[in-house]
């Protein structure tokens, strides 16, 4: 018997309470838009398995969501995400935003064309209103579009 798991390409939730959704489907790429901060991003994200992840006004996208991301392992944490987007999202620091990419890169050869380890981060964008971050920031792995 063979079991076939198929993924939805793009899944796009705004202003939904994921409490009440459950668990969130099986995508390639989540945009979650206006978020309340009752959702704890968190405990609904840890066991996604996607590898595009945009985030627009949520306030959930705090310190402690990017430490999550940034304590991946097989299980949690996300482990497949490679690109992530803050759009208009104001509850970070630049500071947990470097320790994300640190702790996700820290298995990456940098001159070896291919992952090993962890799922590296290979793209963040920064845009709209929330933290002033620039390429300075973040580790070199990251590309930081200007807003």
């Amino acid at each position: 018997m063979i079991a076939l798991r198929l993924r939805t390409p793009d899944i796009h939730i705004i202003r939904c309470s994921l409490n009440a959704m459950g668990r969130i489907p099986e995508s390639s790429a989540l945009r979650l838009e206006d978020i309340g901060e009752h959702d704890l991003l968190s405990d609904h994200l840890k066991h996604w398995r996607g590898t595009s992840l945009e985030l627009v006004r949520c306030v959930g996208a705090n310190d402690g969501f990017l430490d999550m991301l940034g304590a991946v392992n097989q299980f949690t944490g996300a482990p497949q995400l490679d690109k992530l987007t803050l759009r208009d999202c104001e509850n970070w620091t630049v500071e947990a935003l470097r320790r994300l990419v640190e702790k996700r890169n820290k298995n990456v050869p940098e001159s070896a064309g291919r992952w090993t380890g962890k799922p590296a981060i290979s793209e963040i964008v920064v845009c709209g209103t929330g933290p002033a971050a620039d390429a300075a920031d973040v580790p070199p792995a990251c590309i930081l579009p200007s807003t």
